[in-house]
């Protein structure tokens, strides 16, 4: 709510303004009629703009609009049609014009989100838009901690193992964000599990990304970005039954260590 809070005056700038265009419009006439779709479609547009990026409608945000009215024609289109495995891949009008759309909304926001960064880094200060907010806090204690392990010195095998911070950082992102959203398994044997008893030879589904968003596992804020969760690592018999960012047991990834140390050296760099 506080972050909310730094957004409010955008979004009250937003109603104003579409309010003071009504006015303007029924200053030479009595009574005007106005098609409340668009009108409202705009202002949202124009407070979306505003707290995402701290900017007014520009002509890439402008244009983001026109494209997402397209994939949603497009999508209903699709959706009237049977759906069977490959069909993203039909050389259908409508797949072309909403694959063309996707590609340039994707264009168009890296566009404007690097600008936006940009403006950060020359001393842009903070207008309560999402991107200067977003881990702000954490950003800052993970260079902190980077500096007093290595300094100025080149990243080492025995300096990355004391980044506790970058490696809480590292597993929470892991968890909103697994790299796969499901695993699949076979059981060679009859297995009980809590109460149920799985027959041999069938297949079980891990929904990775529903077990890292259920707020039964992990607390109301799961949605939340809270590194703490990670402050006692994940080698405890709790994280190791519900933490499955690069699966477990004696399937568990052969890469994990690999993907770490990497991802602790880019951040090294970076931050």
């Amino acid at each position: 709510m506080d972050k909310i809070k730094n957004m409010v005056p955008s979004i009250v700038e937003s109603c104003l303004e579409t309010m003071e265009k009504w006015n303007l419009s029924l200053a030479s006439n009595k009574s005007i009629e106005v098609d409340m779709v668009p009108e409202i479609d705009a202002l949202i547009v124009d407070i979306m703009s505003k707290t995402v990026v701290a900017g007014r409608i520009s002509e890439e945000t402008r244009r983001m609009y026109q494209l997402r009215n397209t994939v949603n024609q497009q999508a209903v289109k699709l959706a009237k049609l049977m759906y069977f495995p490959g069909r993203w891949n039909l050389p259908t009008q409508e797949v072309k014009t909403l694959k063309a759309a996707h590609k340039e909304i994707q264009s168009l926001v890296k566009k404007v989100v690097t600008r936006r960064l940009d403006e950060m880094k020359n001393g842009a200060g903070n207008q309560g838009d999402i991107l200067s907010l977003i881990y702000s806090e954490w950003q800052e204690r993970a260079r902190e901690e980077v500096l007093q392990v290595f300094g100025d010195q080149k990243p080492n095998v025995e300096g990355l193992k004391q980044l506790t911070i970058v490696t809480m950082i590292m597993y929470e992102a892991l968890r909103l964000y697994p790299p796969t959203g499901l695993v699949h398994r076979s059981i060679s044997r009859d297995t009980k599990l809590g109460d149920m008893v799985l027959p041999a030879w069938i297949q079980v589904t891990i929904p990775i990304t529903l077990m890292n968003h259920d707020p039964d596992i992990w607390g109301e804020d799961v949605k939340q970005f809270k590194p703490e969760r990670f402050k006692e690592g994940i080698s405890n018999s709790k994280m190791q039954s519900i933490f499955f960012a690069f699966s477990g047991g004696p399937r568990k990834s052969i890469g994990q260590s690999m993907a770490m140390h990497g991802m602790k050296l880019v951040l090294r760099k970076l931050v």
